[in-house]
């Protein structure tokens, strides 16, 4: 979500409804944007497989980036570069977490094809027939 600090209304309104209809999540993070006033991340996401995927989607909306100059492609590859070194990677994304609860349980590995308990469709006893 945005991050509260910011100088637009929309985002700040924003960011206080997320946190609002995010209370019950263990896992609440801001990001900055060219609007946002103070920022200082401590978590970092290793988006070098995925940099010229978001530079191809910043492509396709160029009439918003051309009026924007942190969304330029050479902005967003150097502050990528910037939060990447801060992260001792290539490339990164910041965040500034609200809440960040890691879950350090062991997870059972899957193998190729299983699907998650979540994602299986389990028929309604009462609806057969």
């Amino acid at each position: 979500m945005h991050a509260p600090d910011d100088s637009h209304q929309d985002h700040r309104a924003l960011a206080s409804a997320t946190q609002g209809a995010a209370r019950r999540l263990s896992r609440v993070l801001h990001y900055q944007s060219p609007s946002t006033l103070s920022f200082t991340p401590t978590v970092y996401v290793d988006v070098t497989a995925h940099l010229s995927g978001k530079l191809a989607a910043l492509g396709a909306h160029a009439s918003q980036v051309e009026h924007s100059p942190m969304v330029e492609p050479d902005a967003v590859v150097a502050s990528a570069r910037h939060w990447g070194a801060q992260a001792r990677i290539g490339y990164a994304e910041a965040f500034a977490p609200t809440r960040m609860v890691l879950d350090m349980r062991p997870r059972p590995r899957r193998r190729a094809g299983d699907v998650p308990a979540a994602h299986r469709i389990v028929p309604d006893p009462r609806l057969a027939g």
